[in-house]
Formats: C-alpha cells, sequence, structure tokens
C-alpha cells in the first residue's frame, strides 16, 4: 500500500502560466494460493488537477506446473496524462487503456531460458504527438531467449511482433513498427573484462502525411573494467556503423558517438 504526489508548474512569458498536481493510492497484494500459484493484485485511484480521479487496476496469476517452467496469466487497465507540456496548449485528454496478456516461460536447461507471451490492449483516447486518437488497438507476441553457452559467453535476444491499428481510420499506429528485433552478445559477463555487442532492428514504421520511415539497424559496444570490487570503469560506442535513422519524420538521431566513465558501488 502506498500514496504518490506529483506537482508540476510552468510559465511561459507571454504565453501561459500554470501547474499540475496529481494525488495517488495505490494497493498491491501478492498472495500465496498454493505451492505453485500465485495471485497477484494491484489497485490505483488517481486525482489531478486535470480528471476528477481514474481508477485502474490490475489482477494475474502466476502458476508453476513444473520446476523449470512458469505460466502468467493478467488482465487489467491503465491510463496515462499526456506530457506537462502539453496538458495546457492542447485539449489532450488522459489515455485509458484495458488488455490481457498470457504468457510461458521454460529453462530448456540450466543454460538455456526461452519466454513467450501474447498481449492484446485496446485503447480510448490514445495520446499520438499532440492528438488523441478516439479508439486503437495493439495486439501481438514477445519472444525472449537467453543462452549462456559458457562461462565466457552469452547470447540474449528478442522479438516483438505489433500490431496497431487506429480503428477509425484502420492504419497502424504512428512510430511503431511490426516487427523489432534486438540481441546482444556477451563477452566475459563475470569476469573482470567483459564486452558486449548489441544490436537493434527496427521494421518500418508510419508517420503523419502518410509518410514512412525506413527501417535501420543500429549497432552498439560497451566494455567495462572491474578494477576492484568497487570500481569499475566503462567505455561505450553508440551507432558503431553511423546509420542514419529517424524515430519521428524530421527529428534525426545521433549519428556515431563515443561515452566513458567511472561506476562506483558499495
Amino acid at each position: 500500500m502506498g500514496y504518490e504526489w506529483q506537482d508540476k508548474e510552468a510559465e511561459v512569458k507571454a504565453s501561459y502560466s500554470n501547474s499540475f498536481s496529481n494525488h495517488a493510492v495505490y494497493l498491491q497484494e501478492n498472495r500465496v494460493v498454493s505451492s505453485s500459484a500465485n495471485l497477484i493484485t494491484s489497485l490505483r485511484w488517481d486525482n489531478s488537477t486535470i480528471n476528477e480521479g481514474i481508477f485502474s487496476y490490475r489482477f494475474g496469476i502466476v502458476y508453476q506446473p513444473a520446476e523449470n517452467v512458469t505460466w502468467r496469466l493478467k488482465y487489467g487497465t491503465g491510463f496515462k496524462f499526456p506530457n506537462f507540456d502539453d496538458i495546457f496548449i492542447t485539449d489532450l485528454k488522459p489515455e485509458t487503456s484495458r488488455g490481457w496478456e498470457a504468457g510461458v516461460e521454460e529453462f530448456i536447461s540450466k543454460n538455456f531460458f526461452i519466454s513467450l507471451s501474447y498481449y492484446n490492449n485496446t485503447f480510448k483516447d490514445l495520446i499520438q504527438k499532440n492528438q488523441n486518437i478516439s479508439d486503437a488497438v495493439s495486439k501481438g507476441i514477445d519472444i525472449l531467449v537467453n543462452w549462456r553457452m559458457s562461462s565466457l559467453v552469452s547470447l540474449k535476444g528478442n522479438y516483438t511482433y505489433n500490431d496497431t491499428e487506429d480503428m477509425e481510420t484502420h492504419k497502424h499506429l504512428y512510430w511503431r513498427p511490426l516487427n523489432k528485433y534486438a540481441a546482444t552478445l556477451q563477452l566475459n559477463p563475470y569476469g573482470r573484462f567483459g564486452l558486449d555487442v548489441s544490436m537493434i532492428h527496427a521494421g518500418k514504421r508510419g508517420d503523419i502525411n502518410n509518410t514512412n520511415l525506413s527501417p535501420y539497424t543500429r549497432i552498439d559496444l560497451l566494455s567495462s573494467i572491474k578494477i576492484n570490487k568497487t570500481i569499475g570503469i566503462y567505455a561505450r560506442i553508440e551507432n558503431l556503423l553511423d546509420e542514419e535513422y529517424e524515430e519521428a519524420a524530421g527529428y534525426n538521431t545521433s549519428g556515431f558517438s563515443t561515452y566513458g566513465g567511472l561506476q562506483i558501488s558499495f
């Protein structure tokens, strides 16, 4: 059980001055039904300056028919406020959603894990850029694989098939690729020196004015060295191949970039 409070203020000279606040009360319970099943309940009430109150909930069950297999099923509702910058200069309404998800996880062996899930969500007043979509649907599958090949090499991968639709225009929602997948090869992940090679690929996405954004593939590198149990250093390269792509039309992303830093843990 908990309470959450959020308060924001903004002022733009000769334009507008306003504030936003939200108060939320939430409750979550994880009840053990049997030695192999848990029931999860989550309740939340939000009351803000732009709505009289929104109640949301989520129910789920986790069942283990065997030690290495887990089944999951959940159903619930949700909502999302507009971005703070858009609240007072547009007529955006809060976005509400309702959906369910079913999945199974299994350790094929102690070194190989796979997860498969199906989801189906419906939206009212979906926030897309600075407008509301009255009715929309998002459904698809998620596949996750984690393979520890040896103590020195591991491979993680995931794939998402996301079929979306604006129920009024019967077109796909903007900026959401139908197919997206990613993979990370980890070298010596448990040793003093580690190297991660990551790849992400997003398929064609729709954009405003009936345009399409081209598919892209991006590769990143991350290396780290543990000096001792407390201190480590890292170096990261993003967009190794300097791929040119846009997440939204007219908004270019960073090209080849390098970063480095010091990590301290206690």
